[in-house]
């Protein structure tokens, strides 16, 4: 025990007297107890200070001693309000310290060079950081590398305060003084792009004002960790190691969000996998769909494969405690000093695809390995493909004398005995080669990890939800209960899946019932439905491919490649991402002719118009996370900025443009969430609301009903969802994995 812990001494005998004159809960007066002393020692950190000579540590000590008296006149529900206003939330934002009065930016501030527009569009001033929002249009694709061994601009932005004072950046900008209302934004130049080819040394001058009256600050309860805290292997159960844990909670309108920390116990070297997404169980054993909330994160570095983590739900239909599961193995290595060596022969001038047969064992670390083929393959490198004892994960491996720029691979932690390295180079090695095979990693037995929460057990009422908000059809609490899709609606759903009994994945068709299962092409993705639903168009290794649904008969688009494709309304064009996001292109598929429309950067191709004259397309903000919809006239080559969308995901928008040109549908911020807009930016609409652990893969029917993909859990099982946006009906199609590529349907 520190020092600094121990003087806190004092205060646990206050504790311990008060405790035994009331009758409180127990998790409610530990986590009280956490809570205070750790606010104590954090004061005592941040002062700097020697604990006994400062009257205002003593003043401290008083204040926190008060808080606790209170805690035995008004009750633990108002005592807790006090202590969580200690740590508040903001979304958007993250986890800050309101001591001291928020500030803001006064305006937004932007700034046009060549094209290129910056705007900081929202600055929050707390005690702890400076968190600066900004976002940048205009880039074009050529400003970045085309070369992954090419780097870009590395140079950090920072901020200069008017004494000339510089504030670095880290995850945000160390606090601007209270005092200190004017800043400077310097952004030396734009991330990743090369020299020379977009404005560099940007200065944007900043004002901050005290934030309005009802700024959203949401306040947050720390607690600790949870004594149910349990880890599970095979049939036995292990004494609780904490390894799971509750750590913050942040009451939502509607919900919670839970923080906590995975910290499993494991020897050094060795790494805790953990497998999937969490799964959250109510006391009735009902699934809790959740999403992840990814301003609180990342958090502290936990090593051995730990992290931390936020989970967002609604309460809705929620009876408590919660359980919340992990799962994962443990990988060990066997032995670090242990090496192999097998001697093969390429010959002098061995060539991408060829493969050879090699069928050689070994012994490393106490296990067998046999090396079975070895391929080169076009990135200038090798695939070498072993059978393995069932409990060997991987292997290192390297070419003596030889140093590999990137490589890849890896086995299966359910087991299998098999696993493959690859390993790539500036220049294929060739002739008489030794490989050395070393760290052979071992994977146990698969483990669980859980701990239960209630928000009871800290003097919570679960707050009220009743119905779903105006305009929204589906939530986490109503998915559940949804109908299966009529049997007189029929049609057909293609999907980009993991094909059985395979490790590949690939394109397959089926019935809306699941029925009719037909596999269209292997190692194929990025596809898309013609209008007529009589073609599909997908990604292949040798580019674009065009499936005939009535014939089966496949054409290859001689030299097209690259994703994202969205067929013309007639079918005879398909506009698409050219390879390394290298901009948006046109190719008529008789033809084969393709042409540039924009150049943009790391565009997404949304749709067509009805009339097919007009192409829509979604460009993300090089610094923040709104997105700007342009059209493109494919006439006059003309684009149009339509509006932003300013809640759309970090990742990927997934936007899709309903049949009669009205709607965009698209993933929300929260990656779980779908929202419909018109294509003019006005009747924005949140149209289902957190519905499982993700979305993906929106499509829109015919007779325009958006259809998505809903992950319910972390074994690749998904929904899809149909909803009428008009009438709010709303069905699902159960038993599908994977992601939804397009359908067919009235």
């Amino acid at each position: 025990m520190t020092k600094t812990t121990s003087r806190t001494d004092g205060l646990e005998k206050q504790l311990e007297k008060m405790y035994a004159s009331h009758n409180a809960s127990k998790k409610f007066t530990h986590a009280l107890e956490i809570r205070l002393k750790d606010r104590v020692e954090e004061e005592i950190r941040r002062r700097n200070r020697p604990w006994l000579l400062k009257p205002s540590s003593l003043a401290l000590t008083g204040v926190l001693l008060a808080l606790l008296i209170a805690f035995f006149v008004v009750g633990p529900e108002k005592v807790y309000a006090e202590v969580r206003n200690l740590l508040g939330y903001i979304p958007g934002v993250g986890l800050v310290d309101t001591s001291n009065p928020i500030r803001v930016l006064s305006e937004p501030v932007e700034q046009t060079r060549n094209g290129v527009t910056i705007t900081v569009t929202s600055a929050v001033l707390t005690a702890d950081r400076t968190h600066i929002e900004y976002r940048i249009f205009g880039v074009p694709r050529s400003a970045y590398p085309d070369n992954e061994n090419v780097m870009g601009c590395m140079q950090q932005e920072f901020i200069v305060l008017p004494d000339g004072t510089r504030l670095e950046r880290t995850s945000d900008y160390p606090p601007i003084p209270a005092d200190v209302n004017e800043a400077y934004l310097v952004i030396p130049c734009i991330g990743n792009t090369l020299p020379g080819t977009v404005p560099e040394g940007w200065i944007l001058p900043l004002k901050f004002k005290p934030a309005p009256e009802g700024y959203a600050v949401l306040p947050v309860i720390e607690v600790s960790p949870s004594p149910f805290a349990t880890v599970v292997s095979g049939t036995s159960t292990p004494d609780a190691d904490n390894a799971l844990s509750v750590t913050k909670v942040i009451e939502t309108d509607n919900g919670y969000i839970l923080i906590g920390r995975f910290a499993p116990s494991v020897e050094e070297g060795d790494w805790v996998q953990s497998t999937g997404n969490a799964q959250i169980v109510d006391a009735a054993g009902k699934d809790v769909p959740y999403s992840m909330q990814y301003d609180v994160l990342p958090g502290e570095n936990i090593g051995g494969g730990g992290y931390e983590w936020a989970y967002k739900f609604n309460n809705s239909g929620v009876s408590y405690p919660i359980t919340i599961t992990f799962k994962g193995f443990k990988l060990i290595q066997a032995d670090p000093s242990a090496t192999a060596v097998i001697e093969f022969d390429t010959g002098p001038d061995p060539q991408p695809g060829q493969e050879w047969q090699v069928d050689q064992q070994v012994m490393l670390a106490g296990h067998t390995l046999t090396l079975k083929t070895i391929s080169a393959d076009a990135r200038q490198g090798y695939s070498f493909n072993f059978e393995v004892d069932p409990q060997v994960y991987s292997v290192g491996v390297t070419i003596e004398g030889f140093d590999a720029v990137g490589g890849g691979g890896g086995g299966n932690l359910m087991g299998g005995g098999r696993f493959h390295v690859s390993l790539a180079y500036d220049s294929l090695p060739a002739g008489k080669l030794k490989l050395v095979l070393s760290n052979l990693t071992l994977v146990s037995d698969p483990i669980t990890w859980q701990t239960n929460w209630a928000p009871e057990d800290m003097g919570l009422t679960p707050p009220a939800v009743s119905g779903l908000p105006e305009g929204v059809c589906a939530d986490a609490s109503t998915i559940v209960g949804l109908p299966a899709i009529p049997s007189n609606l029929t049609g057909k759903v293609l999907m980009y899946e993991q094909l059985e009994n395979s490790d590949k994945w690939g394109l397959v068709l089926y019935n809306l019932d699941g029925s009719g299962k037909a596999v269209l092409a292997e190692e194929a993705n990025w596809a898309d439905v013609s209008r007529d639903g009589t073609k599909v168009v997908y990604s292949a290794p040798g580019g674009f491919q065009v499936y005939d649904l009535a014939t089966g008969q496949v054409t290859a688009l001689t030299n097209v490649d690259g994703y994202n494709p969205r067929w013309s309304p007639d079918g005879s064009q398909v506009a698409y991402i050219g390879g390394a996001a290298a901009g948006v292109y046109i190719v008529d598929v008789t033809t084969g002719k393709t042409r540039q429309v924009s150049s943009a950067g790391y565009e997404s191709v949304i749709g067509w118009s009805p009339d097919g004259a007009v192409l829509y397309i979604a460009i993300p903000a090089a610094g923040g996370a709104a997105w700007q919809v342009r059209t493109v006239d494919l006439v006059s080559g003309e684009n149009e900025v339509k509006f932003l969308i300013e809640d759309g995901s970090y990742k990927a928008l997934n936007a899709a443009l309903s049949p009669d040109g009205q709607w965009i549908a698209y993933r929300g911020r929260d990656n779980a969430s779908v929202h419909l807009i018109k294509t003019d930016g006005s009747g924005a609409r949140l149209l289902v609301d957190s519905v499982g652990v993700g979305t993906s893969g929106i499509a829109w029917t015919a007779s325009g009903w958006p259809a998505l993909t809903v992950m319910t859990d972390d074994s690749g099982n998904v929904k899809l969802l149909l909803v009428d946006p008009a009438t709010c009906s709303a069905y699902v199609l159960p038993n599908f994995k994977g992601v939804l590529q397009g359908i067919v349907m009235p």
